[in-house]
């Protein structure tokens, strides 16, 4: 039986030491021009948004600090934005008249979530996540309607069920970003589309990191169920999609209440996204014709917004 010398070892491992030492440069060399292209990329979308943000349509002095800006994903399919939550925000400030200009681009470096839509108020403030625009959007309205019959029933009524559908329909919202960014096929057809026109390889670099988000995303939300699964995204819609449709049975006209909340704007925005978004395999598309109250409260708010 052949023996192995301590020689030889030291020289084995002297080898492997070696390998990897010439390794390490090609793979930090390789690090550095990523970040660099990465930093580059950046640079190159923030210097599009300062120059977005700077071209704020003039206003007179007086309504200049309370100014409500929409910086969304541009219209697609129809809709007035790709965006659920743009579509959203635009139908609560249309079906409540409160002003609002919007203005159309897919640069998301304007913030600091990076990501779309967000809403400028005045020449300041900027606000960046769904809840903090539904939030002051809310605000204006309540204060518009803080005498009126309408407010005072509404207070009385258990705001908590605000809270249950509204985590709810987000979780909608959550979905259907996953099934257009998980299935191949989907996000070759409408990928693109969502991310806007940009030189190549932005593009193919923004729509791989966008995939890269969603992919993240449906790990931390099924780690049991690591690789994609678009039945299980199909019972999860199916369950919010049922208790959504036995609500409106007694309730037809708002989920929530006497009036037009963001849980109505948010189920609204997502019914018209999933009828209107042409990606290819779209289940959510015909199990929704299974539940007539949704339809029926569905077209009802088209008539009134559309």
């Amino acid at each position: 039986m052949a023996t192995v010398g301590d020689d030889q070892i030291i020289s084995s491992e002297t080898v492997t030491v070696e390998a990897n030492a010439k390794k390490q440069p090609r793979e930090c060399d390789a690090r550095d021009e990523e970040q660099e292209n990465d930093e580059d990329i950046h640079k190159l979308l923030l210097n599009e948004a300062h120059a977005i943000l700077s071209r704020a349509p003039a206003v007179a002095d007086g309504e200049a600090a309370s100014q409500l800006i929409l910086y969304q994903p541009p219209p697609g399919w129809g809709l007035w934005s790709t965006s659920t939550i743009s579509i959203a925000i635009q139908g609560f400030c249309m079906f409540h008249q409160i002003p609002l200009q919007v203005i159309n681009t897919n640069n998301t470096a304007m913030s600091s979530k990076d990501q779309l839509p967000i809403l400028r108020i005045g020449k300041e403030v900027v606000l960046d996540t769904p809840h903090a625009i539904f939030h002051h959007l809310e605000k204006i309205n309540d204060a518009r309607l803080v005498h009126t019959e309408t407010a005072s029933v509404f207070q009385q009524h258990d705001k908590g069920d605000v809270n249950a559908f509204m985590t709810n329909i987000m979780y909608l919202n959550t979905i259907s970003n996953l099934l257009v960014w998980m299935d191949g096929e989907n996000r070759k057809t409408v990928g693109h589309i969502l991310i806007g026109s940009y030189p190549w390889p932005l593009q193919k670099i923004l729509t791989w990191r966008a995939w890269l988000t969603a992919n993240k995303h449906w790990k931390s939300l099924h780690p049991y169920d690591t690789a994609f699964n678009i039945e299980l995204l199909v019972r999860e819609a199916d369950d919010i999609y049922r208790a959504l449709n036995a609500r409106l049975a007694n309730l037809p006209l708002h989920v929530v209440g006497s009036r037009f909340t963001f849980v109505d704007a948010m189920l609204y925005a997502h019914i018209s996204w999933i009828e209107h978004a042409p990606f290819p395999n779209n289940p959510l598309k015909s199990l929704l014709g299974r539940y007539q109250k949704l339809t029926d409260y569905h077209q009802h708010l088209a008539r009134i917004l559309d």
